[in-house]
């Protein structure tokens, strides 16, 4: 059976290369993103045979969808956790760990990055915003609920990079991530074609369309095949239009909570994840918003480019719900 996430701790020596690789690595990731993420590709090549061909195996979906690397290096001092609003932190400055991050994440893919969040920029942080406490997003403090990432958008990640600069104080919040081929064998043949139909919606007040007097997304199916095996996208905010839709549905989230396994990021520990095999969320947890809350960085990479360049549009922007964009400060 296959497990959700391998564990590999790196060696001082595999490190210590690694710091050596990501030294190629100086544009500034916010200010110089082309160049960023070419050096980025350079030192990608320069890591630690061993490490490479761990790397290598994940891409090639050799073993668990997830992979948690610990013990990379960190800086003996970081700032103090931001509080603005991620999407639109005002100037960020380099820590000094986004050349690790990115190093170990351009052995994947192509890093990449949304226009319209996190400023574009190409490594972004993920951390607790106090206005934000009880929205379902990631700068929230509630259930961040499964999910794959950028999910029914024209560009969803092939992988994530989930780089751990501070750990929850409280150590209540822990990354959740199930393995999809393995919850799809829990369903039934018929469970499984359901969800190929387009039975499935999100309700929006900015939907195009209506289901029993609410608006919602175009239905759409949630599972597909692709070029290495069946691929889901999913969240569990997602509504059926059908009985046969919310059975399979409901089956599924079931059987993605049973293969779910749980891991606290702490500071030097970088999960990836195969975003097209994988779901992935976090469990609540209680920010004090004193500087020291959890911090995560995260590069997202496509195994290749789209012709348009390494920063992309989130198609799905228009249907999101205002009340949500409004929480965040979008425009709606």
């Amino acid at each position: 059976m296959r497990t959700s996430i391998t564990t590999l701790q790196l060696s001082p020596h595999t490190a210590a290369q690694l710091v050596m690789a990501a030294r190629q690595i100086t544009a500034d990731p916010y200010r110089e993103g082309d160049v960023f993420a070419e050096q980025a590709r350079t030192a990608a090549g320069l890591l630690d045979h061993g490490l490479a061909s761990v790397l290598d195996r994940f891409a090639n979906r050799q073993g668990a969808s997830a992979l948690l690397l610990t013990g990379l290096p960190m800086p003996s001092r970081l700032p103090r956790t931001p509080a603005a609003g991620f999407h639109r932190l005002p100037d960020p400055q380099p820590t000094g760990t986004e050349p690790v991050l990115a190093a170990v994440g351009a052995r994947l893919g192509e890093i990449f990055a949304y226009r319209e969040w996190d400023g574009a920029h190409l490594v972004q942080s993920r951390y607790p915003v106090a206005s934000h406490h009880n929205v379902q997003t990631a700068s929230g403090a509630t259930d961040l609920v499964l999910h794959t990432e950028a999910c029914f958008t024209a560009y969803p990640p092939d992988y994530l990079a989930l780089l751990g600069l501070r750990p929850d104080p409280t150590g209540q919040a822990r990354t959740l991530v199930a393995d999809i081929p393995q919850a799809l064998t829990l369903l039934t043949p018929t469970g499984r074609r359901t969800l190929r139909e387009p039975l499935f919606v999100f309700p929006t007040d900015r939907g195009p369309h209506v289901h029993e007097g609410r608006h919602t997304t175009a239905p759409v199916a949630i599972l597909h095949d692709g070029g290495r095996g069946p691929v889901l996208e999913y969240s569990t905010l997602l509504t059926a239009i059908s009985a046969d839709g919310a059975s399979a549905l409901a089956a599924l989230e079931e059987a993605l909570n049973r293969c779910a396994v749980s891991v606290t990021l702490n500071a030097g520990d970088l999960l990836l994840v195969d975003n097209r095999h994988a779901v992935h969320g976090r469990t609540a947890f209680r920010p004090a918003y004193d500087g020291a809350d959890r911090w995560i960085q995260r590069v997202l990479m496509l195994r290749q480019l789209p012709a348009g360049g390494r920063v992309v549009p989130d198609t799905r922007l228009a249907h999101y719900p205002t009340d949500y964009l409004k929480a965040l400060a979008l425009p709606a």
